[in-house]
């Protein structure tokens, strides 16, 4: 951005708010150093009570306990997040943005929310899906194939949920996640074989 400034000879910077320039007082009050020190006016448009004429002085110990609530705010929820986020973990909640295994979880429970899956609902959605694809390679079909037969077949899936992945790359994550093809590219039948004998 500064590059950008000093190029097209831009003197005045607008930040929506201080807490977006950084994230410690140091970081904080060396980047507004370095705006000053350059000639550039900086103002914060979320923040009108920065950009009044004021002190100098007054100006700068505002903006360094404005970043330094900031940055214990960061770290509060820092150490409230991380133990939260292992208690999900262990109970085998869903913690990101939900793939299409997850869709396929939830369909098969039968459940409403994702925030009600189980490690158990997922464990038992895996299983379907590798005996539904080993069934599937096991007619021969290639992958696409695989991927149009599961779309039919999971129509109600599909219309349940509407944001549910339609797109190959999603079922090819998926059946990568469900390890359909591992590592020392066995045959898909080897593949099934070692997957029928666990289960």
């Amino acid at each position: 951005m500064l590059k950008f400034c000093r190029d097209n000879d831009v003197k005045v910077v607008l930040f929506y708010d201080l807490s977006r320039l950084a994230r410690s007082v140091e970081e904080g009050l060396n980047e507004l150093k370095q705006l000053a020190d350059e000639g550039f006016n900086f103002y914060f448009s979320g923040m009108d009570f920065l950009n009044y004429d004021i002190d100098p002085m007054l100006k700068k110990k505002v903006i360094m306990d404005f970043l330094w609530f900031a940055e214990l705010y960061v770290e509060d929820i820092k150490k409230r997040s991380k133990p939260a986020m292992e208690r999900l973990r262990r109970e085998g909640k869903l913690i990101h943005r939900p793939q299409l295994l997850h869709y396929v979880a939830l369909f098969l429970s039968g459940k409403e929310n994702f925030s009600d899956l189980t490690k158990e609902d997922v464990d038992k959605a895996m299983k379907h899906l590798r005996n539904y694809i080993s069934e599937k390679l096991m007619q021969g079909k290639n992958l696409r194939e695989v991927h149009e037969d599961f779309k039919k077949d999971f129509t109600l899936m599909y219309g349940k949920f509407t944001k549910a992945p339609h797109s190959f790359f999603s079922f090819y994550r998926m059946i990568r996640y469900l390890r359909v093809f591992s590592l020392d590219h066995r045959s898909p039948s080897a593949v099934i074989k070692k997957w029928q004998s666990e289960v």
